[in-house]
């Protein structure tokens, strides 16, 4: 059985890359979600294997939501998306609780790189 990841971005065309992405890699993509609050809600909801997550987002920023997560769904992995690549933001989300990043724009094989991290974590790929 595919892993089942929710997708948290405010851009609709990254979503749809997004899921397109991981649908070809043989994921389960349970939901999305376009704010903070709604990542959130959709997590504890969904309760997915793991969530991509955008740190800047509507209402609630990632790293609040990350912290969130954590605490509620402590065996869901994080991974964190940003256009931004400072070391402090990277110091900072890590400390939030993310388990890998994944820089904006990205390619189909890094995202699959990412993902193939968390293996050994309940995520299984169909056909990847």
């Amino acid at each position: 059985m595919a892993s089942k990841i929710l997708i948290c971005d405010d851009a609709g065309f990254v979503r749809e890359i997004l899921r397109q992405a991981l649908m070809e890699l043989g994921y389960d993509v349970v939901g999305e979600a376009r704010d903070g609050t709604e990542a959130l809600e959709s997590a504890l909801t969904l309760k997915p294997d793991l969530v991509l997550l955008d740190l800047v987002l509507p209402l609630r920023n990632g790293v609040e939501v990350a912290r969130d997560i954590r605490e509620r769904l402590p065996g869901c992995a994080l991974v964190a998306m940003s256009t931004v690549e400072e070391d402090f933001l990277k110091q900072k989300a890590s400390a939030a609780g993310f388990d890998a990043w994944l820089a904006k724009p990205f390619t189909k094989a890094q995202l699959k790189e990412v993902l193939s991290r968390f293996s050994d974590r309940r995520l299984e790929v169909q056909n990847g």
